[in-house]
């Protein structure tokens, strides 16, 4: 009985999906629907005290809105918008793909994958979670050591993104992430605010 069962163990193995898979399943999420969340953003270093800042994203394949602090930013897939409260000025730009990747955080995560060992994380005790872990190959051409994407397996929502580099560490906690079908606007419009154009 035990040796008929054997093949059937075999079957659920190999259905069982890799970690690149998984984190591919999870960015086709994101360029196929909305995803908007809170967030908190924390970023540390050994010598200073940690610098945390609260902010509201939606985010849609390339393509995102935030807004952190008394900033704004959104990107429409070709020009940046900035938008600063505190100097009334909006600043329009064609950025650099350096600046995206920075930006975007599920962006930059699809970039690392392709120079990168994508694996489960063997710490993981949580079954509610996917905890996937990219390690460049090379991290001085990553521009990152490790990066640390937790999943929650039930809606493919985000929780956590880790990403260090050296002696330092920035993390970004989401609340009550959500997809949907809305297709937000990208850009932003202050028509009292200073333009600076300079595209």
């Amino acid at each position: 009985m035990i040796i008929a069962l054997l093949p059937l163990a075999t079957i659920a193995q190999s259905a069982a999906p890799s970690a690149d898979e998984v984190l591919n399943r999870f960015l086709q999420k994101i360029d196929a629907q909305t995803l908007s969340s809170s967030f908190t953003i924390t970023h540390f270093e050994t010598a200073n005290s940690p610098i945390t800042l609260k902010g509201t994203m939606k985010i849609r394949g390339e393509k995102y809105r935030m807004s952190v602090a008394d900033t704004e930013a959104a990107y429409d897939g070709k020009t940046l918008y900035i938008y600063k409260e505190q100097d009334n000025e909006l600043t329009i730009t064609t950025p650099l793909t350096e600046e995206v990747l920075e930006a975007n955080p599920f962006l930059f995560a699809r970039e690392l994958q392709k120079e990168s060992r994508v694996r489960f994380s063997s710490t993981n005790k949580d079954q509610k979670l996917y905890v996937i872990e990219l390690i460049p190959s090379d991290p001085r051409v990553a521009g990152s050591s490790k990066v640390t994407i937790k999943i929650r397996r039930s809606d493919w929502t985000p929780v956590e993104i880790v990403e260090r580099e050296g002696e330092s560490k920035t993390t970004i906690t989401f609340s009550d992430a959500a997809y949907s079908s809305a297709l937000p606007s990208f850009t932003i419009s202050h028509p009292n605010a200073y333009i600076n154009d300079l595209r």
